[in-house]
């Protein structure tokens, strides 16, 4: 167990997330178990691939990438999606498929306290005034890139991030309030490119079709405040 407990608190920070629409049987498939169903928009279900730069936290500075099927504990279905870009996500969230780190104090710590299923690798992230720049990379070995449209969108506050993942058998649901003010852009066009497709992220990213999956939106924009509460056990 690490010394670092939560709450974690973070400040003067910056995210950037790409939805994606993908087949629903995937996102089943990957839920199996979790008592956890796909939200589901038009048929299809969604994944996010978040880019998080953490300027200042209880843990110190570090990178983070999560990727993640939209999931809820009971059926939702459209409008799900309005209330998750807006930031009224109650009854639903993230569940954590990838979330490599290059912080080896917040890979443990996410390990053990949450179960989450942490790696340490390398990052590159270059945030320009219209794009952000990604990469990940693994004992100096490029694993993926993706570039993110960061330029002009519709603003809205989020207040608050649910993440779920598997802790000793059991599904944890963590709400983590924030004070993201972002914007939204429906029109974007990210790219990705997976350069190690047998790597465990690059399998994720393949397996569920991202380089060629359709984009729903961009989330983006200043991270001023998050807490990471400690885990509640039911």
């Amino acid at each position: 167990m690490t010394e670092i407990q939560p709450p974690i608190t973070y400040r003067k920070s910056r995210a950037a997330a790409v939805f994606y629409s993908v087949p629903t049987e995937i996102a089943r498939q990957l839920l199996d178990g979790t008592g956890l169903v796909a939200v589901t928009l038009a048929g299809r279900s969604i994944i996010n691939a978040t880019w998080f730069d953490y300027g200042e936290s209880s843990i110190g500075a570090y990178r983070e990438f999560s990727l993640g099927v939209v999931a809820s504990r009971e059926t939702l279905h459209v409008s799900a999606l309005a209330s998750l870009l807006l930031g009224r996500a109650a009854s639903f969230g993230s569940y954590i498929l990838a979330l490599p780190v290059d912080s080896e104090v917040a890979r443990a710590g996410g390990v053990a306290w949450y179960g989450l299923p942490k790696t340490k690798v390398e990052f590159g992230l270059a945030w320009g005034s219209s794009k952000l720049n990604a990469t990940i990379s693994d004992q100096g070995q490029p694993i993926l890139s993706m570039q993110v449209p960061i330029g002009l969108g519709i603003p809205c506050w989020i207040r608050e991030l649910v993440i779920y993942s598997q802790l000793e058998g059991k599904t944890l649901r963590t709400p983590i309030a924030t004070n993201w003010l972002a914007q939204i852009d429906l029109v974007c066009r990210p790219r990705l490119t997976v350069a190690q497709p047998e790597h465990s992220l690059g399998r994720f990213m393949t397996r569920l079709g991202l380089q060629s999956a359709r984009p729903l939106a961009v989330v983006h924009g200043r991270l001023r405040y998050a807490q990471l509460p400690p885990p509640v056990h039911s």
